[in-house]
C-alpha cells in the first residue's frame, strides 16, 4: 500500500469531504486537506510528487470562471496526469477534471438538485475494482453545469436529468454526484444555496425533500460510497485496511 498521502482540495466548508474523511480514517488511509481560498493554502506550493493521489471536492460557480486558483488547479491536473498521479474529482472537482483534460464544461438544461438515481451507461463496464460497483444507485446532486468527457475516456454514468455523470480515464475518476454528503453539510447547502430551490420540479427537489428521512439516506448514501471509495482508492494503489 502507498504510503503518501492524498491531497483533498476543498474549496468551500459545506462541500467538504464529510464521509470520504471518516472512510479514510476508518481504513487507515493518510489525507491531508488543501484549504482553497483568500489568504489560505498556496495551490503551486504543493508537491504532488509526494502526494498518493488527489481528490477535488465541490464549489460554486464555473470552472470556466478565470479565477487564479481555478486555474491554478487545472494546470496542477494537467501536470498529475502526466506524471500518471491518481486522481478523484467531485462534482465542481469532476468538471474540473473534465475540463483539464480536454472536455467541455458549460450550463445544463436544469439544475439538479436533490436524491436522483444514477444508472451506469449502456456498454459501460469498468474493469478491476470498479466492475463491482452497482448499476443503480441513488446518490445526492447540487449542481447546475455539465461536461463532457475528455479524449480517452469512458463514460460510466447518467441521470435522468443530466447525460454525464462520470468517467473513467486511466486511475483518474470523475463523479458529478455527491457520495460524502452528511446531515450537516445538506442543510449547510439548503441554507447557502437557498435560491435554488425556489422553483422545484423533477430535477429540483424542494427543501421539505431534500431533508425528509434526511439521516436514513445518508446512511444509505455512506453504504454506497463505501464501495465507490475502495474501488478507487485501490485503482490508486492503496490498499485500505479493514
Amino acid at each position: 500500500m502507498t504510503g503518501s498521502p492524498l491531497l483533498i482540495f476543498r474549496h468551500i466548508a459545506c462541500e467538504g469531504p464529510g464521509y470520504l474523511c471518516e472512510y479514510l480514517c476508518r481504513h487507515r488511509v493518510p489525507y491531508e486537506i488543501v484549504c482553497i481560498r483568500e489568504g489560505c493554502d498556496a495551490i503551486a506550493e504543493k508537491d504532488i510528487d509526494q502526494a498518493g493521489g488527489l481528490v477535488f471536492m465541490g464549489a460554486p460557480g464555473s470552472v470556466n470562471d478565470p479565477l487564479p486558483w481555478i486555474l491554478d488547479e487545472l494546470s496542477l491536473i494537467r501536470k498529475a496526469a502526466e506524471k500518471r498521479i491518481p486522481i478523484l474529482g467531485v462534482c465542481f472537482g469532476a468538471q474540473l477534471l473534465a475540463k483539464a483534460l480536454g472536455g467541455k464544461v458549460f450550463p445544463a438544461k436544469t439544475l439538479e438538485v436533490g436524491w436522483h438515481t444514477v444508472t451506469r451507461r449502456e456498454n459501460a463496464e469498468p474493469t478491476g475494482s470498479l466492475a463491482r460497483l452497482p448499476r443503480e444507485f441513488t446518490a445526492f446532486q447540487w449542481h447546475a453545469h455539465t461536461f463532457t468527457p475528455p479524449p480517452r475516456a469512458i463514460p460510466l454514468w447518467r441521470s435522468q436529468c443530466v447525460e454525464h455523470q462520470g468517467f473513467l480515464l486511466d486511475n483518474m475518476l470523475a463523479m458529478q454526484f455527491h457520495l460524502e454528503v452528511t446531515t450537516e453539510s445538506i442543510e449547510q447547502m439548503a441554507q447557502q444555496y437557498a435560491s435554488d430551490l425556489a422553483a422545484p420540479g423533477p430535477c429540483v427537489q424542494s427543501i421539505d425533500s431534500l431533508l425528509d428521512n434526511v439521516d436514513r439516506k445518508t446512511q444509505q448514501l455512506h453504504e454506497t460510497a463505501n464501495g465507490f471509495y475502495r474501488a478507487w482508492l485501490e485503482r490508486a494503489g492503496f490498499r485500505p485496511e479493514g
